[in-house]
């Protein structure tokens, strides 16, 4: 066996073993692209035994990266750089309906615990204005006449995301 071939045959296997590593590895591409050079290196070195040797490795080559490209891509999700790398699917339509049901309960949660509490209007409630309840600054809705800036209020109703307050008097 000529040298040569030796050569051209460790350069295919190193480009291989190169391309597995490059997706258990994050090396943004550097090793991906060292492995396409010795794909070139190998091509050359089977041109250097022979030109049906060369014709052969660049058709068996044309074959097998995009097939190894796609297989990679298949288990590169599965792998533990690739869990991390890449996005989850889609929800499904239960998880979604969970999630949203969860996300409602604590906005009623939260409004009931302001219904009572006691602030200040930040800007005039013509009807609608900006209060300061809690440490919050919230929009919310004058019950009833308008409310001057700086005078106390209270929480009466939550409707949704709509807060309305009363005057303090």
């Amino acid at each position: 066996m000529p040298v040569e071939m030796i050569w051209a045959f460790g350069l295919g296997l190193g480009a291989v073993l190169l391309f597995l590593i490059e997706f258990l590895v994050p090396s943004a591409g550097i090793i991906g692209a060292v492995s396409f050079l010795l794909v070139c290196a190998s091509i050359y070195a089977f041109f250097q035994v022979g030109e049906w040797w060369g014709i052969a490795s660049v058709g068996i080559y044309m074959v097998l990266i995009p097939i190894a490209i796609n297989f990679a891509l298949k288990v590169m999700p599965h792998t533990p750089i690739g869990r991390k790398l890449m996005l989850g699917g889609p929800d499904t339509e239960e998880e979604e309906a969970r999630k949203r049901a969860e996300r409602e309960r604590t906005e009623r949660e939260q409004a009931a615990a302001l219904i009572g509490a006691e602030g200040e209007a930040l800007t005039d409630l013509r009807p609608v204005g900006s209060v300061k309840i809690e440490g919050m600054r919230i929009e919310a809705l004058a019950e009833g006449a308008m409310i001057d800036a700086g005078t106390r209020v209270r929480v009466v109703k939550v409707e949704g995301s709509q807060v309305k307050v009363r005057r303090i008097d």
